[in-house]
């Protein structure tokens, strides 16, 4: 009898902490669905408006991004070592709702001045709130595998926000539309406490050892700094043909509007990209997936700009921007095997800061080599180079993994988590009474 009522008892604690489980992946997207939506794939639809009615030239308005992702590779770091301290949920709620009173300050701007310091700011909630916050959630709460189910509904943020965005102004005017978006921004960040109650516990106990959780050893910077090298190579790269792309076609030969539509496929390919990745993380190992998806993404590039066929322009596009999908859920996955979990964040931030200075400084490389060159041939020789060292780089690092590494398992290095590891701290995943 007592046996009935313990193994009755584990079964309604599993059952439990699946619920859980599925109510915290579903807060973590839905959180960077609104927040990609609102503060990045939004801006590009309020541009014109904001000329209209302010009288700024495109390069004004466009630098209020560029000033958000600097300030949000600056701080990515601090803000890595707060989600490590107290979650990658309470800083996503906190994120949110500054980037609501932020949103509203934006739709009340006036002068350049103020729209700067605003999106000076909002670069910070950046940081709190994309990917690397939830990841980090993820990684914490031994979910690692979901990664790339969340960043996969991530994926349309812009084919939901874009266009909603864009009604949104038509019908109501771009400053109240801003409004509305904030609003949605707070509503997100509501969403947490109301599916996933916070049992206070930071960091949470492992199940396994009963040792506060996480306390796996040092991080193996070795490994990590090899993938963070590949990945930042290939996001410069990824985001020089991005903002190259018509220019460097129409250059060799293809007509302006079919330029541009063909970067418009590169960006609807990023969601059946998600999707496939989700699908073969489980199948491949992820390092052979990134060593993959660069070596793709280089030959992609190369068919699109010396292919004079219209279908295989077609098919290169789609291939490159479904094969570039793959970086973002694929190092955050790794990193999450050979980084000590209590510093995951902290690390990411790192990454973060590596990455997103590489592709900063791409664009205007790639545009002093044309500028000098005279043409996109040393641009185009130049990316495919990159692409291809990318993946030379990622695959040392995949042999490094497939050494193994010294030392008994307590040794001085971090041991490998297993892929089933995560699904082991089910039981961890209770309903607890209170929000901390």
């Amino acid at each position: 009898m007592l046996t009935r009522r313990s193994t009755e008892s584990r079964a309604g604690a599993t059952r439990t902490a699946k619920r859980r489980r599925a109510r915290l992946i579903a807060a973590l997207s839905v959180s960077q669905v609104v927040g990609w939506g609102v503060l990045y794939y939004s801006f590009g639809v309020f541009v014109l408006p904001m000329q209209a009615e302010l009288g700024w030239s495109a390069t004004e308005t466009a630098a209020g991004m560029s000033i958000a992702w600097a300030t949000s590779a600056m701080t990515a770091v601090p803000v890595g070592r707060w989600i490590d301290r107290i979650g990658g949920r309470r800083v996503i709620v906190r994120g949110s709702i500054c980037g609501a009173v932020l949103v509203v300050a934006w739709s009340r701007v006036e002068g350049l001045t103020s729209f700067y310091a605003i999106w000076a700011a909002i670069g910070v909630v950046m940081a709190m709130t994309f990917y690397e916050s939830a990841f980090a959630e993820l990684v914490r709460s031994g979910l690692r595998r979901s990664i790339g189910l969340v960043a996969l509904v991530g994926a349309t943020a812009g084919f939901v926000f874009a266009p909603l965005s864009s009604l949104l102004i038509e019908g109501l005017g771009w400053r109240t539309a801003l409004v509305v978006l904030a609003a949605g921004l707070a509503a997100s960040a509501a969403l947490h406490p109301m599916l996933v109650a916070d049992d206070g516990r930071a960091p949470p106990v492992d199940a396994d050892t009963g040792r506060t959780y996480p306390s796996d050893g040092r991080s193996d910077w070795g490994t990590i700094g090899l993938f963070t090298a590949g990945a930042a190579i290939a996001g410069a790269a990824s985001v020089a043909v991005g903002v190259h792309a018509v220019p460097l076609l129409v250059e060799a030969g293809h007509d302006p509007l079919f330029a541009a539509s063909l970067l418009g496929m590169m960006s609807l390919s990023l969601i059946p990209g998600r999707a496939v990745y989700a699908v073969l993380e489980r199948l491949v190992r992820r390092p052979q997936l990134m060593i993959g998806a660069f070596i793709v993404s280089g030959a992609a590039m190369m068919l699109l700009v010396h292919s004079e066929s219209t279908g295989w322009a077609v098919v290169s596009a789609v291939s490159f921007g479904a094969a570039n999908s793959v970086k973002t859920p694929a190092l955050a996955a790794i990193l999450a095997e050979w980084c000590d979990v209590s510093e995951y964040a902290t690390v990411g931030g790192m990454v973060s800061t590596f990455v997103r200075g590489a592709q900063a400084v791409a664009p205007a490389l790639a545009g002093f080599a044309r500028s000098t060159a005279g043409d996109y041939d040393l641009v185009s020789v130049g990316l495919g180079i990159a692409f291809g060292l990318s993946a030379v780089t990622v695959a040392v690092g995949a042999r490094r993994i497939g050494r193994g590494r010294p030392g008994s398992p307590a040794g001085s290095r971090l041991p490998r988590r297993s892929p089933d590891a995560d699904e082991s701290r089910d039981d961890e995943l209770r309903d607890p009474p209170t929000m901390g």
